[in-house]
């Protein structure tokens, strides 16, 4: 039995021609959806699911674009590339690909070796689109896919991380909302090139969306 999942988006500062109006999209995958995540420009969305698949929509109409099956685990989280024609896939398994949208082929994976055996809990593309940002739950890395290395890792840091994404328009800053050994709430801006970190003083208020 297909999934009907119904939302409104109030999108008017996103997308011009919705105009404040409610969309209603009909989710058709067969089990529940794990993530959704939308286009810089707002013109588009991906919804990923447990039943194995990935689809792509037009917000503006609600109408599904492609479907991407074929997936062996459950998607965690996906991203679209700022500007280029493809998104990545953060699985349950830990692994991370990048897909093309046009041809459905996969691109580039993250290497075996630098998978870690945790939970992705974000993923997220630099501007330049040069550089992933993955964060698990007790580590965030910088995957170089131009040399298909990790640059930078903050492993060994006792944090029990929420979320990270790299600051807009930027290739080498990233903000993490993370809990520390003590179960406090942080929030810190990292410079991956010169390892400087700026906290910011959020009051112990958790913070699990950036």
């Amino acid at each position: 039995m297909r999934v009907l999942i119904y939302f409104t988006l109030l999108l008017s500062t996103i997308i011009a021609n919705a105009q404040n109006q409610d969309l209603n999209f009909s989710f058709g995958h067969t089990k529940n959806i794990s993530c959704v995540r939308f286009s810089n420009d707002g013109k588009f969305a991906l919804s990923a699911s447990i039943d194995k698949t990935i689809k792509l929509w037009e917000l503006a109409t609600g109408k599904e674009i492609k479907t991407f099956y074929g997936l062996n685990s459950v998607v965690n989280k996906i991203a679209f590339f700022p500007k280029s024609n493809q998104f990545i896939v953060g699985f349950n398994t830990s692994e991370v690909q990048i897909i093309d949208i046009e041809s459905k082929n996969l691109i580039k994976k993250l290497d075996a070796s630098e998978i870690e055996t945790q939970q992705i809990v974000n993923i997220d593309v630099a501007e330049n689109e040069k550089s992933i940002l993955i964060a698990y739950m007790n580590e965030c890395k910088i995957w170089n896919l131009e040399t298909n290395s990790i640059d930078f890792s903050n492993k060994g840091t006792e944090k029990f991380i929420l979320n990270a994404r790299f600051l807009p328009q930027s290739n080498s800053k990233f903000i993490v909302s993370f809990k520390n050994s003590k179960n406090e709430a942080k929030l810190e801006i990292v410079d991956t090139k010169s390892n400087l970190i700026e906290s910011i003083n959020i009051e112990n208020q958790t913070i699990t969306n950036l």
